[in-house]
Formats: C-alpha cells, sequence, structure tokens
C-alpha cells in the first residue's frame, strides 16, 4: 500500500487572494475593540440636564426708604410734623407706618418728636393680613428757634431813639414774634405768649417802682406818677410759653438777655 503523503501542495494548488475578505473583517473588528477599551471610565463625563433658571427674589429692604416732610422743614422738638413714605416697588397703600406709639396704614404719618431722633418704621401689609418688616430709618431733631420778644404800646413797638413818654405809660402788650423760618412750616405750632412779665423803674442804678404780672396785659398807669425823663423802665419777659397744634402748652426756654427789654422814659 502506498503510504499517505504530507508533502506541500504543488504550485497550482495555492490561492493566496481567497482568505482577504475574512481577514480584513478580523482587522477592522480588533482596531475597533481596542479603541473602545482604550477610553478610561473614570473620565467620562455622563450627560447631564440643563440648570434650571434663578429667579430673583426682590427684597424692598435692598433699596432706601424716601421720606419727606409735607411742611417742608426739619422735625422740630414737640411740633407737628407730616411724614410721606415711599418705598420702591411696594405700594404706598401697603405700607404700615409706625413711629414710637403711633401707627398708621398709608403713605403718611403724623409725628410729635420730644427726643433728639425718632424711630421711623416701614412694613409691608401682605394679602392674608400679616406684615413684612422692609425698613426703619433714624431721623434727627431739632430744637425750635426761640421768639423774638418785644413791647407794644398802642398795637405799635417803643422808638428806641425818641423813647416813650411818660403820658404814654398806660397799657401795654409784651409780644413773642415766632422764628420766621419755624412760622412758615409751622404755623399752627407757633402760637406764643408772655405768662409772666416783671416791670422795673430806674433812676440811674436806683429802682423807684416795681410791678409783676402774670399775663401778656401790663397795665403800667402806676408808674405815670413815678418817672421823669432820662428814667428807664426795664420789662423783664421771665417766662414764654407755646401753645402747639394738639393744643399742648410747653413753656418756651428764653436767655435773660433775650428776656430784657429797655424802655427809656423822654
Amino acid at each position: 500500500m502506498p503510504l499517505p503523503s504530507f508533502a506541500s501542495p504543488g504550485p497550482a494548488t495555492v490561492q493566496p487572494f481567497r482568505w482577504m475578505p475574512l481577514l480584513t473583517l478580523l482587522l477592522v473588528t480588533t482596531l475597533v475593540a481596542c479603541d473602545s477599551g482604550s477610553a478610561d471610565p473614570g473620565t467620562s463625563t455622563p450627560p447631564s440636564d440643563t440648570p434650571p433658571i434663578e429667579e430673583a427674589v426682590f427684597d424692598p429692604g435692598d433699596y432706601p426708604m424716601s421720606v419727606e416732610s409735607e411742611n417742608e422743614g426739619p422735625l422740630y422738638r414737640r411740633a407737628r410734623s407730616d411724614l410721606t413714605v415711599s418705598v420702591p416697588f411696594v405700594a404706598t397703600d401697603s405700607l404700615i407706618l409706625v413711629s414710637d406709639s403711633v401707627e398708621t396704614v398709608g403713605p403718611t404719618i403724623s409725628v410729635v418728636p420730644t427726643t433728639d431722633n425718632i424711630e421711623l418704621s416701614a412694613y409691608e401689609l401682605l394679602p392674608d393680613g400679616s406684615r413684612r418688616f422692609l425698613q426703619t430709618r433714624t431721623l434727627p431733631v431739632t430744637d425750635i428757634p426761640p421768639p423774638d420778644l418785644g413791647v407794644l404800646f398802642g398795637g405799635r413797638s417803643v422808638d428806641k431813639i425818641r423813647g416813650i413818654d411818660p403820658g404814654d405809660l398806660t397799657a401795654a402788650q409784651t409780644v413773642a414774634y415766632p422764628n420766621p423760618s419755624f412760622a412758615s412750616t409751622h404755623g399752627n405750632d407757633a402760637v406764643y405768649s408772655a405768662s409772666t412779665v416783671e416791670v422795673t423803674a430806674y433812676r440811674g442804678s436806683t429802682p423807684l417802682l416795681s410791678r409783676s404780672y402774670t399775663s401778656d396785659i401790663l397795665d403800667l398807669s402806676d408808674f405815670r406818677s413815678v418817672v421823669q425823663p432820662d428814667d428807664v423802665l426795664i420789662v423783664e419777659i421771665l417766662e414764654v410759653r407755646r401753645r402747639n397744634a394738639d393744643g399742648n402748652i410747653f413753656v418756651v426756654p428764653v436767655s435773660s438777655l433775650e428776656r430784657v427789654i429797655v424802655l427809656r422814659v423822654t
């Protein structure tokens, strides 16, 4: 029997292009697998949702509230001032204003300061009836300028050069004129009167006669028979009172220099 042959086939049996499609497919598959395997899973970024748009929360406290005096002047101690308040983006009819023991709903509040400063707070009235705090302002307060004092005879002031004739020493009236700036903005708070007056007649340094009065009307008839030319009458207004818009009476401080009026007898 002939033995099996293990010799390679001859040239006529070899077909080199028969396996090319299969080799190409294997090569492409290997490259794709290598590329996908080379990616670092730790550095991959998963897809994310679009971040939500943030809505700005409006806070009226970030905007300074405006305070204006309807009296068009400063706040005076123990005088009524009407204040109008506004806060940006807050309806005026939703404002609650509080100062000391006074509380109002709306843009206007009346205050009568008694200290050097007052605190004015604003709240917003919410639809459910509650309130939300907005801001507090500290407002300065000033003293009322003192009045000007004088004496009238027959409704007229005394001519300082001519002086006063003894025959004119009948009825006189002391007056306290309010400061023009204060009176122009707070007319209802600027009602003054002298409540305590003392009149003394002097000849040189010697007192001749003295009378005291508890009103602004002075009866000087007793001095007519006492004084003579070159004597002087010293009118000292010891106390001045002011009535404010609420009808309250206050004693007005007057300096010792302002309260003395010298009348020369001619």
